[in-house]
């Protein structure tokens, strides 16, 4: 496995396509949430988040090409991360209806419910499929700024 890559906003890590990846990368991310200002104090994000790396990560080794796979997290500012996997698959994400029998299926959808946004594109000789998540307005953040009256 490769070492990790750091500037102020991207942290990436690239991993092997096969399915224990999935699980290293839900580590990964969740090693570099801490360092994520609008998921620190927010644990309902945080799992939010690792919920949806684990599914476009399992997507990545399922449906993608070549031997790694690379996932990017983005900081663009303070109220956003931006998570992006790309893998030399060229076909793209094809949303489908999955049955309660169905094992899989349901990736696609859940980005749809719980990212901010997500989007798919060709990269090289890949794709890339990205989601955003944002900060939940301060009101409601576990961790919003304590005011304390003064006697």
């Amino acid at each position: 496995m490769a070492s990790p890559a750091q500037s102020a906003a991207l942290f990436a890590w690239t991993f092997p396509r096969e399915p224990p990846s999935v699980a290293l990368a839900r580590a990964f991310v969740s090693d570099v949430l801490p360092h994520v200002p609008c998921v620190r104090c927010n644990e309902e994000l945080r799992q939010t988040v690792v919920l949806l790396v684990s599914e476009v990560t399992t997507n990545a080794v399922r449906h993608g090409a070549g031997s790694h796979f690379l996932v990017e997290c983005q900081v663009p500012d303070p109220t956003r991360l931006t998570v992006t996997v790309h893998d030399d698959g060229p076909g793209l994400p094809c949303p489908r209806v999955a049955t309660a029998e169905d094992e899989g299926g349901r990736g696609l959808a859940l980005l749809d419910l719980l990212a901010d946004e997500w989007r798919y594109e060709h990269r090289g000789p890949g794709k890339a499929v990205a989601f955003t998540v944002t900060a939940p307005t301060l009101r409601s953040r576990k961790c919003a700024v304590r005011v304390t009256a003064l006697p």
